[in-house]
């Protein structure tokens, strides 16, 4: 079965996307893609833009690899799996276990992949992804990553604190036990002996002789821990991200871990260093993007969207305009939607109703009998009484005193 999506030709996307981002891959150094909550993004110029892409249906792109430009595997929340031979323009649905609960997507190589899930469940396509198979693991806990070292020796972390082992890319599989009782995010290894994971509480540990042997090392924090990634082309430099804008980062093979200033408090979930780079771009909720120049060193804000929902629009011209929506949420534009400007209201409350008389005076409404107004475009909000404690949805005004206002029960 083929999936394509078409775009209606008289509707664009502006401003920055509010979606959760998931997953991040390079193909090489310029063609990068995101997954996330309802959205697919693709860059050519080494994540300069980025492009909106259709996705096979409306979904939760939990992961997502690609083995080259053209050639690529995602799969969603609902444990269905989709393939693409055209760099995303299509999605085909292979044949594949159906009702399991998914995490993780990773190219061995052309033609071998592997899926991660829950309840010990791995994954395995030998023909591109056309196909897979479930593959016997000793273990019932969630398995959280599979990373490989070359197109043979592969390892995955648990949920369980358990360590997986593969030496005929996936076929088979060997259960270590870390020797830590906390759940496990993510694995990366530098060489074939050499690697680190990260969980929960701040957990990070780290092996030098292929899984055997692990050794905590103090992170100095309890938040929860969500990916590692070193640099190829310096191995000793590291970088851990983390809940809350967390990110730390080792020059000594994790020796010490130092923390960097991330530019965001929301909670990082992947990593991704473009190909033969010092660049690493990281993922965060809300339609967040953050990238680092120097391996983890500094970090500037790239994309950050919105991820309250939106209510209600007025335009006043084809350029100036007012968006409200959830937690107070108020954006302002003077160039069609290009540049959202940040007005918001520090409540909890959603708005649900906006009308502007002018092109400078309007007023919003909202939950809670909440109605403000504006006299200089919303610089400034005045709080009004409209004698009701009940949801307002809908504003009208005949001239700028005189309006109507309606919401529930009647």
């Amino acid at each position: 079965m083929l999936f394509q999506i078409g775009f209606g030709q008289s509707w664009r996307r502006v401003g920055d996307w509010g979606n959760d981002y998931k997953s991040i891959k390079w193909v090489n150094t310029n063609v990068g893609f995101i997954g996330g909550e309802n959205i697919l993004l693709k860059s050519i110029d080494g994540g300069l833009s980025w492009v909106e892409m259709g996705l096979p249906m409306r979904m939760d792109v939990l992961d997502l690899s690609f083995f080259d430009d053209q050639n690529g595997v995602l799969i969603n929340e609902e444990g269905q799996i989709f393939k693409s031979t055209n760099g995303g323009g299509s999605w085909s649905s292979p044949s594949y276990p159906e009702n399991l609960t998914l995490n993780r997507v990773i190219h061995i190589d052309e033609n071998r992949l592997i899926i991660s899930g829950d309840d010990g469940l791995i994954l395995r396509s030998v023909n591109g992804g056309a196909s897979w198979s479930i593959i016997d693991v000793p273990t019932d806990a969630s398995i959280r990553k599979v990373f490989f070292v070359d197109q043979d020796l592969g390892y995955a972390v648990s949920s369980d604190s358990e360590i997986l082992k593969t030496f005929n890319a996936g076929e088979s599989w060997e259960l270590h036990d870390s020797g830590f009782d906390v759940a496990l995010n993510a694995i990366y290894f530098t060489n074939d002996t050499t690697g680190y994971a990260v969980g929960d509480q701040g957990a990070i540990i780290k092996t030098e002789d292929g899984a055997l042997n692990w050794e905590f090392i103090n992170s100095g924090i309890d938040t929860d821990l969500t990916d590692v990634i070193f640099n190829p082309l310096y191995p000793l430099v590291g970088v851990i991200s983390g809940d809350g804008g967390t990110i730390l980062r080792t020059d000594n093979g994790g020796l010490t871990f130092i923390g960097a200033t991330s530019r965001t408090i929301e909670n990082i979930e992947r990593l991704s260093i473009r190909n033969e780079t010092n660049n690493i771009l990281a993922l965060a909720s809300s339609g967040v993007l953050i990238s680092s120049n120097n391996t983890g060193l500094s970090w500037t804000l790239r994309l950050a969207g919105k991820a309250s929902d939106f209510n209600a629009a007025a335009f006043v011209t084809d350029q100036k305009g007012y968006i409200a929506g959830d937690n107070g949420l108020i954006l302002t534009t003077t160039n069609g939607g290009t540049r959202l400007t940040d007005s918001s209201r520090p409540i909890s409350l959603p708005f649900n109703s906006a009308f502007f008389v002018s092109g400078n005076a309007g007023y919003i409404s909202g939950d809670n009998g909440n109605i403000i107004s504006t006299r200089n475009s919303g610089a400034n909000w005045t709080t009004l009484n409209p004698g009701t404690n009940k949801n307002v949805n809908g504003l009208y005004f005949l001239i700028s005193i005189r309006g109507l206002l309606l919401g529930i029960k009647g």
